[in-house]
């Protein structure tokens, strides 16, 4: 568990790259001495402005150091994230930034241990693939079926597409935490099962009626209550 001084310093580290890249400077490279920091570790950066998303990307594998990551997302988020326009330096001040630090993909060894609010998913079927943080589902209040469902949906495959002999489901977890100019920039970071990624105290997660027999549809990209469409670097 990365402590709060830690993810006070990568918090920093993204707003410095976010800046340098709405200035037009070169990507930043980060280095450290903290062994925690240092580790090879994937990792998103989100970008929202007034809880409305305004960028994602991410590393899902371990591609370089946990502060690298970050900036280099940093960065992306703001300029290449398709979805969106580059961010402006006007836009600088409204911009709360939130980072989620992942731990390596593991094969998921049964459906049913699937948590709400612990794992993240990825499932990959020939040339498809699609993840959601572990956040999400909270946030929208899926339940496990529902949970896989979108996975399935946002790599572009059938609905049940995960009980495929030829998907593979993978899961993660992932330390979530960030700024809110509300908060003082105080980091959170994700809860277990049952809450909100974001943690129970920032809000409530949305539900829908369990007399409904379909999910949800799956949210807009520039929904405020996730990034359920985040593009990902393997």
């Amino acid at each position: 568990m990365l402590s709060d001084e830690q993810k006070r310093q990568l918090i920093q580290v993204a707003r410095q790259a976010l800046q340098t890249a709405v200035a037009g400077g070169q990507p930043p490279v980060v280095d450290t001495t903290d062994p925690d920091l240092a580790q090879l570790r994937g990792a998103f950066v989100t970008l929202k402005t007034q809880e409305q998303l305004r960028g994602c990307i991410g590393y899902v594998k371990p591609r370089v150091s946990l502060i690298q990551a970050v900036a280099d997302n940093a960065q992306a988020a703001a300029l290449q994230d398709p979805r969106f326009p580059p961010v402006t330096g006007d836009e600088l001040p409204d911009i709360d930034i939130e980072i989620s630090a992942l731990t390596p993909l593991e094969p998921v060894p049964r459906a049913e241990d699937i948590e709400i609010g612990r794992h993240g998913l990825m499932i990959r079927c020939g040339m498809n693939r699609g993840l959601l943080l572990p956040q999400v589902p909270g946030e929208w209040g899926w339940n496990r079926d529902e949970f896989l469902v979108h996975t399935c949906v946002k790599a572009g495959l059938p609905p049940d597409a995960w009980q495929r002999d030829d998907a593979e489901l993978l899961w993660f977890e992932a330390e979530v935490f960030g700024e809110q100019a509300q908060y003082g920039a105080v980091p959170f970071t994700a809860s277990r099962a049952g809450t909100s990624g974001h943690g129970s105290w920032l809000h409530r997660p949305r539900r829908h009626s369990r007399r409904d027999p379909q999910p949800p549809p799956l949210p807009p990209p520039t929904s405020r209550r996730g990034c359920p469409a985040c593009p990902i670097w393997l």
